[in-house]
């Protein structure tokens, strides 16, 4: 149940009334349970395919050249062979 809804409010405060009904030595342990069960749910890991990115970001990269936007960050790291950085003029790419 997502956090923003009346039923999980709803819950959160049942909750929280029974809990705070435990005694001194209980809360800590029903709080270490509710740990171990978030955890144990949090490692379980499902298998995600590479695909569900397609499309993602695509309004990021709208206006803009690609080849310019490769060429300029390779031209700004250390060490880039500066004698082979192509150029890419108006009237199309140069070698330098």
């Amino acid at each position: 149940m997502p956090p923003h809804t009346s039923g999980f409010r709803i819950c959160l405060s049942l909750a929280l009334e029974k809990v705070e009904k435990l005694n001194q030595a209980e809360q800590p342990r029903f709080l270490g349970q509710i740990a171990v069960l978030i955890r144990s749910k949090a490692s379980v890991k499902t298998r995600r395919s590479i695909l569900e990115l397609q499309g993602m970001g695509e309004n990021i990269w709208k206006n803009i050249d690609a080849q310019k936007y490769v060429d300029k960050k390779r031209a700004s790291w250390n060490g880039y062979q500066q004698l082979t950085t192509m150029v890419v003029l108006n009237d199309g790419p140069s070698w330098r």
